[in-house]
């Protein structure tokens, strides 16, 4: 098959990412190169993200800035990796596909490294354009679970809808029968 470097998965990604994350996902088991290309992936772009959005001018402040980004980006890569990996295995996945959903979510994170050149923008203009980075890496992420776990794409969208608001609504069920038991002894 034919193999990419990072680079190219990074530029496909924000312009061809459907045939990047093909590409990933038939390579996923063959080495960890494109698993370790998608962490430095999240970590370039967090780590430009906190750079960017530092307003302090000393050093210390912005690796401080820098160093949480980073950070808060890795935890919001693994766990959403590891919600949406422990769905798929639950719903008859194989295990590969977690490891699929770690690199193409890593790689659909890219477009957030336009949040440097949007902060130069005033707030009203950077406000709307910051929603439309927002929706843009959404939609890759649903592409990234897509191609990961070999859905249509109504399936992934329902999967990534569906199953977290009846997961809120049996929750919320569980909540009421809880609240209705521990206040019955004052309504007996």
């Amino acid at each position: 098959m034919l193999e990419i470097t990072w680079i190219e998965c990074f530029l496909g990604t924000i312009l061809a990412p459907s045939s990047v994350f093909k590409i990933l996902v038939d390579e996923n088991n063959k080495n960890n190169r494109y698993l370790i290309g998608s962490l430095f992936a999240v970590i370039v772009v967090y780590a430009a993200a906190g750079i960017a959005l530092s307003s302090e001018s000393s050093s210390s402040a912005i690796l401080v800035n820098t160093l949480g980004s980073i950070f808060s980006g890795l935890v919001i890569w693994l766990l959403t990796v590891f919600t949406v990996g422990l769905a798929a295995v639950c719903f008859g996945k194989d295990k590969h596909t977690l490891r699929s959903l770690a690199l193409t979510v890593g790689w659909s994170m890219v477009p957030l490294i336009f949040i440097g050149p949007l902060s130069c923008l005033p707030a009203p203009l950077l406000a709307f354009l910051a929603l439309l980075l927002l929706c843009w890496v959404f939609a890759l992420q649903i592409m990234a679970i897509r191609y990961s776990c070999q859905l249509k794409s109504w399936q992934s969208l329902m999967f990534v809808f569906l199953v977290p608001a009846l997961f809120a609504w049996l929750q919320f069920f569980q909540f009421l029968k809880v609240l209705e038991f521990a206040l019955a002894p004052f309504f007996a």
